[in-house]
This record gives structure tokens, sequence and C-alpha cells, in this order.
């Protein structure tokens, strides 16, 4: 039986699915705020990723201040159990799964497909541009304050079965016979 679907963890295994995002003048000057933020987030993404959690933040996340969907719509995401669609249901418990650490080879991968399609005009320097957004040894420092573990390497980059060499995304672009870049 064919499949007509995939889950976006089978496209790309350990992508960032969601973001948050200040500007660096929040950060400049609100820098507690901004810490309590990073905190707070931390401490969120770490509670639900813990199995047993989740149905309680499905209950939660269901309510009109949310998403103000069933709550078995957010189950099926976040416990993994769904119907196909085709007649079955399927069990993946790891369908999604949360981290605070954002991953700085994904990041360029993000910017290497934004050049591809055009919505980055010019050269950049990906992983300047993606360290200084995505604040890596920041967000390390907060959480090792936190006592939560951090890692110094990041996870490699595999997208449709595809490696990406975060050190050369040019190579990797090139590499497409389909772009649209300007």
């Amino acid at each position: 039986m064919p499949v007509y679907y995939a889950l976006s963890r089978d496209i790309f295994p350990g992508h960032a699915c969601c973001a948050v995002s200040v500007t660096e003048r929040f950060v400049a000057e609100r820098p507690n705020t901004y810490g309590a933020l990073v905190r707070s987030l931390v401490k969120a993404i770490n509670f639900v990723a813990i199995p047993d959690n989740k149905p309680k933040v499905a209950e939660v996340l269901s309510g009109p201040g949310y998403f103000n969907q069933p709550k078995v719509v957010l189950e099926q995401v976040l416990l993994g159990r769904f119907a196909d669609g085709l007649g079955q249901v399927k069990s993946v418990p790891d369908r999604i799964a949360f981290k605070a650490q954002p991953s700085v080879p994904a990041g360029i991968w993000m910017l290497t497909q934004m050049r591809r399609w055009g919505y980055i005009k010019t050269d950049i320097d990906y992983a300047a541009l993606v360290s200084r957004v995505f604040a890596p040894e920041e967000l390390r420092q907060q959480m090792r304050g936190m006592g939560v573990p951090t890692s110094d390497s990041d996870d490699p980059v595999t997208v449709l079965g595809k490696p990406f060499d975060s050190s050369d995304p040019e190579k990797y672009l090139s590499s497409f016979a389909i772009a649209r870049r300007s």
C-alpha cells in the first residue's frame, strides 16, 4: 500500500519546528527579562519532553487561550498515536521531540534554503549569522546556570537522506539541479 504522507521527522530528523525570537535591542535593554524568558522556555521544553507530562500539556494547550483544539488532537501529536488516514493507527512515540539547544548546522541549512529559493539575495557568512541569531554560547551558559545538561557539539543534519555539511553551505547549494537563486 502506498504511503501518502510523511512525518516531518522522517524528512528532517531532529528539525526545529518552533522558534522564539527577540530583537537585539530587547536583549540589550531588558537583559533580566530576556534571561527570565530563556529560562522559562528551557523549563517548559524540558517539562514537555518528559513523556508522562505530555497528556497534561495537551490538556493545557487545547484550551481557548492557546490552540483552542480538542485535547485528542494535541495528544495525537505529542504522544505519537494517530490515525494515518488509511485505516491504520500509527504509534510513533518520537513523532515530536523537544530540545532547548538550537542546532547551528540546522540553522545554516535553513539559511541555505532561504538562499536557494531567492529570499537571501547576496552572499552571507552563514555561520556568523546563525551564531548571532541563535546565540548558542549564551544559551548554553543560561542552561548550565540552571543545571541543565548541554552539549558543545551539534547534531548532524540530514534532509531527505542527504547529509548536510555545514562547513561548506555553498557546495551544498550548488548540488541541487533546481533552485531559484538570484
